[in-house]
């Protein structure tokens, strides 16, 4: 009997910490599980042409709950593991090494546990803040084009791929990405330097990078999407890539394959065009295939209507 209550004192604060960290681990799946049945949406979005940036938002409003509770939990799980530490349930005895032992293996786990990924989460938001202002920028400098005749959509999901922003006219069908890339301390303090970036029709030289990964991307989106309108519509179809770089001054030796630029003047867009002139046949043809992929759900929609 005497070894039956050494061993509850031993393992029921153990037992009590765990419950509270699975208590605030159920908490934490239902208000993910929530925010992914409803959305976060204040009012029903079916059927609503996406606004730039769309994906990325509902995602980082999901991440802000998940900090919320996580940072809600760290400390919760601090005071439940100092009262197990410090106290037994048998009337309020010291814990005996072993128990302590048990209790600091629990706590330990399950704080580093909620730490790490409390971590990973403002990483993760961070990273998404600074890509959905470079989005967001980005479309809004070229919804100026609506003015110009040309049809521009954002958060196109086709298939698996999410192409940021979609421009249709007469001279084409372009396929814009925008791409986020801080700009170094030592430039933001200086007043005569600007953030400058060199393409040189392969990959882009930052000051403090080279990359290449944007630039094959947005040469797979449009490729994929070249093949699928043009087996929509019946007719080759060769989407423009683009790809936009907000706040930086672009070099660029080569446009053949990629034009890469500063969004702020959207017109440099349309008019470095190679593509072939579409008509008002083959435009309405490409809207009426891409009705259901610029909305949030597959809506019966009337076709847009395609100026003479």
């Amino acid at each position: 009997m005497l070894m039956m209550e050494t061993l509850a004192t031993k393992l029921i604060p153990t037992a009590l910490f765990v419950a509270a960290a699975l208590l605030v681990f159920a908490i934490l799946r239902l208000t993910n599980y929530i925010h992914r049945r409803y959305g976060g949406d204040p009012f029903p979005t079916d059927g609503l042409i996406r606004e730039p940036a769309y994906t990325k938002r509902r995602r980082q409003r999901a991440l802000e709950v998940d900090i919320f509770w996580h940072a809600v939990a760290v400390p919760t799980l601090l005071l439940a593991w100092n009262y197990s530490f410090m106290r037994g349930l048998s009337g309020g005895q010291i814990v005996d090494f072993s128990g302590y032992v048990l209790i600091a293996a629990a706590g330990g786990a399950t704080l580093a546990y909620f730490i790490q990924h409390l971590v990973r989460l403002i990483s993760e938001k961070r990273h998404l803040v600074l890509q959905t202002s470079a989005e967001v920028a980005t479309g809004q400098s070229i919804n100026q084009l609506m003015r110009r005749g040309y049809w521009v959509f954002h958060d196109v999901v086709l298939g698996k791929q999410q192409i940021q922003h979609l421009i249709i006219g007469s001279t084409g069908v372009f396929v814009v990405a925008s791409k986020a890339h801080r700009v170094p301390r030592k430039l933001v303090r200086s007043k005569t330097d600007r953030a400058e970036a060199n393409f040189d029709g392969e990959q882009l030289t930052y000051p403090d990078w080279v990359d290449t990964d944007p630039i094959q991307a947005v040469l797979r989106q449009s490729q994929m999407l070249g093949k699928w309108l043009s087996g929509k519509i019946g007719e080759a179809v060769t989407p423009q890539p683009v790809l936009a770089l907000p706040g930086w001054y672009v070099q660029s030796s080569d446009w053949k394959r990629v034009i890469v630029c500063d969004p702020s003047n959207p017109t440099l867009i349309i008019k470095a065009s190679r593509q072939t002139r579409l008509d008002s046949t083959a435009i309405r043809g490409i809207l009426e295939n891409l009705k259901k992929q610029t909305r949030d759900s597959a809506l019966q929609i009337p076709a847009p209507q395609v100026p003479q």
